[in-house]
């Protein structure tokens, strides 16, 4: 079995355990650069750096992160391909770029990379489609007043949710784990006539690479943070980007719906151990790939809001009606429209909400 015992799918991960990669390098003007934690690169030396934009810091001050960490909006490059030495904003010898690469990658990484050029493929039906809408239109709403203010998608995958955050005016920064991921957000984005948007390559537990308090929102669509390895650590690092007042619209799974799968599987223990926890895994064929997964009762989510310093907003469930095993209802637009209004009926009673695979929660940063 692939995918993940809760019987909803997450929207930025589907059941894509045997597909293969190869992704081409983007063509697309956006700059796109790796970090690593300051703390595990012994200088940041760029003095013999042709390519890279970063301004050579001192050798003996092996704390400073380079200069171009900062989330600054680049320019406009020249069409054509990028410089095949480079790896965006950093030469392949920078030590970012090194760290990177020597690192031992996280399963949800690997799982992400290899899926990345088939990943779209899964999320173009009705269904999902109508998904979508929902999702969107929980979203729009929240969006900052101001279309200067910056925003991030953290989790971006193939960029989905950065091109409508940038068809709508904003300056995206976009965040994945995945540079393969990243690297399909380029072309997507590219794709959207996207000129101001920036990608990073980084863990959500560790977002130090970022500005602190300059984001307006900040999305994370998919249920990036119940899978990273700590969603506590994810988000209050996310919190610490965010303005005094900004809002983070964020998917989680609901430990509610994994219920029957672990019913199915006849041991107690098992089924004990998942509710004291709220921990699973997403299965696939390769154990390498297998990530964590943390789900959460509606009021267990609350409570992790609250102690990572947000004030709960809005809950939706995500959703209520189980349309992802009744596609055929949705093909009809007409259909289509008057499920999307009992749905809409539904994810915010408190009775039904359980129903759903996941929830959708708007939350906003305390001062």
């Amino acid at each position: 079995m692939s995918g993940s015992p809760n019987q909803g799918t997450r929207s930025g991960i589907d059941k894509l355990a045997d597909v293969g990669l190869a992704t081409p390098r983007s063509t697309a003007a956006i700059a796109v650069f790796s970090v690593v934690n300051p703390a595990s690169a012994n200088r940041y030396d760029h003095a013999k750096c042709a390519s890279c934009s970063t301004a050579t810091p001192s050798s003996n001050n092996a704390a400073q992160p380079p200069a171009a960490v900062s989330i600054t909006r680049p320019q406009p490059r020249a069409a054509g391909p990028r410089d095949p030495t480079s790896t965006g904003r950093h030469c392949r010898d920078c030590p970012y770029n090194r760290g990177m690469a020597k690192r031992r990658k996280q399963s949800v990484e690997k799982y992400h990379d290899r899926v990345a050029a088939r990943y779209d493929d899964s999320y173009e039906d009705a269904y999902w489609q109508w998904h979508d809408e929902i999702t969107w239109d929980h979203i729009k709403p929240h969006l900052p007043t101001d279309q200067r203010a910056p925003v991030l998608d953290l989790g971006c995958g193939t960029g989905k949710w950065a091109a409508k955050l940038s068809k709508s005016g904003y300056a995206v920064t976009c965040v994945d784990i995945s540079r393969s991921m990243l690297e399909r957000a380029d072309t997507k984005l590219a794709e959207a006539g996207d000129t101001l948007a920036t990608l990073l390559q980084a863990d959500l537990c560790d977002l130090s690479a970022l500005p602190r308090n300059q984001f307006a929102l900040a999305l994370a669509m998919g249920d990036p943070i119940g899978c990273s390895e700590s969603p506590a650590r994810a988000l209050k690092e996310i919190r610490q980007t965010l303005a005094p007042g900004g809002v983070l619209i964020a998917t989680f799974d609901n430990k509610l719906s994994a219920l029957d799968f672990y019913l199915s599987k006849a041991d107690p223990k098992t089924m004990e151990e998942f509710l004291r926890s709220g921990r699973t895994k997403w299965f696939t064929r390769d154990h390498d790939e297998r990530f964590p997964v943390h789900t959460y009762t509606p009021s267990q989510l609350r409570n992790l809001l609250a102690a990572a310093g947000y004030e709960v907003v809005d809950m939706i469930g995500k959703t209520v009606l189980p349309m992802r095993h009744h596609r055929h209802v949705l093909e009809d637009s007409a259909a289509r429209r008057r499920w999307m209004k009992i749905e809409k009926s539904l994810h915010r009673d408190d009775s039904a909400i359980g129903r759903a695979s996941h929830f959708q929660v708007i939350a906003r940063a305390g001062a």
